[in-house]
């Protein structure tokens, strides 16, 4: 699988990699091709190469976001049920934490660094103790890279344990959660703030179910 996350916020901070200053926006990038290696890349803004690692920690890589607040990336390792953290600068491995999903666990991940606040969906009822199973499961940042603890979980549109939702965006700048609900074939809208619900839009094309989901930047 690919998967990507651009940040959409100016890096000031004066960390280097090499020669070049992260004050530009960049992306991070996973490649995994069936079982070789996993790769992490970093892009400048113009997604020429920055930086690269090879890493052995996953069973099977999904969603990646990343904190610009705490400088942070955040990998879904869907098959090993856990979500691996990466320093942003050195893309050195700094800990590994067990989500409790099993091993059909989360795939796909948001982040808002103003609230603080993890998103993922996952393929199972998860955490395990959690009463509504699906959903969008919700977990405070902590200062510490190992640190992330579970709030709540955002139910599905058909009710509580509907397996619903899919692709999750994240717009910081506007507190906003986007979310594909495969149920009713729209995107809903969450408060990052509030968790509460804000409104969704119908998607459906030709029968054809939503799949993927981006934002951009909202504001001046």
């Amino acid at each position: 699988m690919t998967a990507m996350h651009f940040d959409q916020s100016s890096y000031q901070g004066q960390a280097q990699t090499g020669s070049l200053p992260l004050t530009a926006q960049m992306a991070f990038c996973l490649i995994e091709r069936f079982h070789d290696p996993l790769y992490i890349f970093r892009l400048n803004a113009d997604l020429t190469l920055d930086a690269q690692i090879t890493v052995s920690v996953f069973d099977g890589c999904e969603g990646v976001v990343y904190d610009i607040g705490r400088d942070r990336i955040f990998v879904a390792d869907e098959d090993g049920g856990e979500i691996e953290v990466f320093d942003g600068t050195t893309l050195e491995h700094l800990a590994t934490i067990d989500t409790g999903c099993g091993s059909d666990g989360p795939y796909w991940l948001g982040i808002d660094s103003s609230s603080n606040r993890l998103f993922f969906v996952a393929d199972t009822r998860c955490p395990l103790d959690d009463e509504f199973g699906y959903g969008i499961h919700v977990y405070s940042i902590g200062c510490r890279p190992d640190q992330l603890t579970y709030e709540t979980t955002i139910p599905g549109s058909a009710g509580f344990g509907s397996d619903c939702y899919g692709a999750l965006a994240v717009s910081e700048s506007a507190d906003r959660l986007f979310a594909i609900d495969y149920c009713s074939d729209t995107v809903d809208i969450f408060d990052t703030a509030t968790l509460q619900p804000l409104g969704s839009v119908s998607v459906n094309r030709a029968g054809e179910a939503p799949l993927m989901v981006s934002v951009g930047h909202f504001g001046d």
